[in-house]
């Protein structure tokens, strides 16, 4: 097997295409060749049960069998189902990846690699899209199927939704954004790559859904956190962080007319972000003042609050109001318990990121974490998506470098 079908097979597992001639999300083929890998080995008990899977399927086996029950009991079937593709991705999906790369001697960095570069080709395929409505109308309404897409039945589909992916309004832009701390910490291109691949990546981020622009000042916000060691440096990084914004500032709008005049797309992504900064001239609400006024509420049922009712607020129902909020969602399902429950298994995944001595991993785990908790206020981030599946793979191919049973190369 060589490294276009490790990309293309990567692909497929990080943005689950659902195809029209495909009965089935392909991702499904994933876990089917992942089982067989590991199921093949003749010791595969020995190579899914280090210390660290153990722990994670111990916290993500509680939260099945909790979810399991508020299910028989009346509850939604929702998580249950989402619950057992995060198993997979964590007991079967990671180690046989591990397995497909040791036999190629590949490590870390390759992981990684591979990473950007289903980003970047994830963002030319955006970038064609936007620039030929011919070839978009051809991927979405002859290669896609989304008939059971949200952005179809949000009514999005006359502006958003490029590239080949699901989860266009919301996963798809997370794991863009993922990938972008990846290019700024842990990946060894010059400076001109950076930016270009920064700048093309952002683009697949701000055409689909504009959560993952999020990634940019939480990346900065640690960056400058972590690595400032003197009042010196803090000056000079500032001197250079302003340089960027006035000229964002000087081009910002002679470039937001050229493009909003003649797409769509960009007159919502631009109004999107005046609204969000409070500047601009129309008289709406920005999609985080809606969040807080109409979606951030509790329930006010001790018993619901603490342990959930089964039911799932984010479709709407007649026994609880609606919420897009996913810790919100969380609560109302299966209470702060199952929130809890959530929270410390993704400590428990992140944190062989910040056993090491290295700064650019410290950065990452950082930046990830926090990324992931905005992210999750968004919507529900926790569950088996884009994102959490390259987080797993991430950190589970670090927990093995740091044991050294893998290499870094």
């Amino acid at each position: 097997m060589n490294k276009y079908f490790f990309v293309l097979i990567l692909f497929i597992y990080i943005y689950n295409p659902v195809f029209a001639v495909s009965p089935f999300p392909t991702i499904y083929v994933v876990y089917l060749v992942c089982t067989v890998i590991v199921l093949a080995q003749r010791n595969f008990i020995k190579v899914i049960s280090n210390g660290y899977s153990l722990k994670l399927l111990l916290f993500s086996s509680i939260l099945f069998v909790y979810s399991a029950l508020l299910s028989i009991l009346g509850g939604e079937w929702h998580y249950f189902n989402n619950l057992i593709k995060l198993i997979i991705d964590t007991i079967i999906v990671a180690p046989a990846f591990y397995l497909l790369f040791k036999r190629k001697n590949w490590g870390l960095n390759k992981l990684i690699h591979f990473f950007i570069i289903i980003s970047l080709i994830q963002s030319l395929i955006c970038l064609i899209m936007f620039v030929n409505e011919s070839f978009r109308n051809f991927i979405l309404f002859k290669i896609m199927d989304l008939s059971n897409s949200k952005i179809v039945t949000s009514g999005n589909i006359s502006f958003r939704g490029y590239g080949i992916a699901t989860g266009y309004l919301f996963v798809l832009p997370l794991f863009q954004a993922f990938t972008i701390l990846l290019v700024l910490f842990k990946s060894n291109y010059n400076i001109i790559a950076k930016i270009f691949l920064i700048i093309l990546i952002t683009f697949s981020i701000l055409v689909n859904a504009r959560i993952g622009l999020t990634v940019l000042p939480v990346a900065l916000l640690v960056y400058f956190l972590f690595t400032s060691k003197n009042i010196k440096s803090i000056i000079k990084k500032f001197v250079s962080l302003a340089i960027v914004i006035l000229f964002v500032l000087i081009s910002y709008y002679p470039v937001r007319n050229y493009l909003v005049e003649r797409n769509d797309t960009a007159r919502w992504v631009f109004t999107g972000i005046e609204l969000s900064l409070g500047i601009s001239d129309l008289n709406q609400m920005s999609t985080n003042e809606r969040l807080i006024k109409y979606h951030l509420h509790f329930p006010s049922d001790k018993n619901t609050l603490l342990f959930g009712s089964g039911i799932d607020i984010s479709m709407p129902n007649s026994s609880y109001p609606h919420s897009d909020i996913g810790y919100i969602q969380y609560i109302y399902y299966g209470g702060l318990f199952f929130l809890i429950l959530f929270l410390i298994f993704y400590y428990n995944l992140l944190k062989p990121l910040i056993i090491t001595k290295e700064m650019s991993w410290r950065l990452l785990y950082f930046a990830s974490g926090i990324f992931l908790l905005i992210a999750h206020f968004k919507g529900d981030a926790f569950l088996s998506n884009s994102f959490t599946r390259a987080l797993i793979l991430v950190s589970y191919f670090k927990y093995l470098q740091n044991t050294k049973k893998i290499s870094s190369s």
